[in-house]
């Protein structure tokens, strides 16, 4: 059976434009139960517009919120002129065109961190994969054990254990990029390190 908000939230729904326009004034002198009302009567058809305009890996629901967040801080802007839905429409359009455009430039980010930072990385644990019971393979040991915590766990979950980089920046509640960095930096420390102990083996 509909409750109170949810037959109040109908009839903000199907409220005239000025009727609308008057319940936003008095959420901008000071009533916020107004502002919920609002919310349930524009989240469904919000939902449709922002559900399409978003990539799969985004949430919908995240940025509805967003949206209906950023329309209570900017409600002043508002003109008042019965076109309420048609400004949250826009407000939305814009808050989701601009993390779709984030969410594409963090995947061709971590496209580039693969190609640059995986095949390097992986070229010295090859190495040592390869070379366990001799000497080179003692030094890559080596080497790798001189790594700080953190990385040392990130290329071990990745390398030896085959996690994937998504999972590993779960875990450590970090995003994708921050995991190709630390391989990227893990690599030059590896190189460094072997370096130094080929002169010191030539000495």
């Amino acid at each position: 059976m509909p409750t109170a908000e949810d037959q109040a939230a109908r009839a903000t729904r199907r409220a005239s434009p000025e009727e609308l326009d008057d319940t936003l004034r008095r959420v901008l002198a000071g009533d916020r139960g107004q502002y919920r009302l609002v919310i349930r009567a524009f989240e469904a058809p919000l939902r449709a517009l922002v559900g399409a305009l978003l990539p799969a890996g985004l949430s919908v629901e995240d940025m509805v919120q967003e949206t209906f967040i950023c329309a209570y801080q900017r409600l002043g802007e508002y003109p008042m002129d019965g076109t309420f839905f048609r400004w949250l429409r826009i407000l939305a359009r814009n808050l989701a065109l601009r993390e779709r455009r984030r969410f594409l430039r963090r995947r061709v980010l971590d496209r580039v961190y693969e190609q640059e930072i995986e095949d390097p990385v992986g070229a010295w644990v090859d190495q040592m994969a390869n070379a366990l019971d001799d000497e080179t393979g003692r030094k890559v040991r080596d080497c790798l054990g001189r790594l700080g915590e953190t990385p040392r766990r990130v290329i071990e979950r990745y390398y030896f254990q085959a996690a994937t980089v998504d999972a590993i920046a779960a875990e450590e509640r970090r995003l994708a990029s921050w995991v190709y960095l630390v391989m990227f930096r893990a690599r030059e420390v590896l190189a460094r390190c072997l370096e130094r102990k080929a002169k010191v083996s030539h000495v």
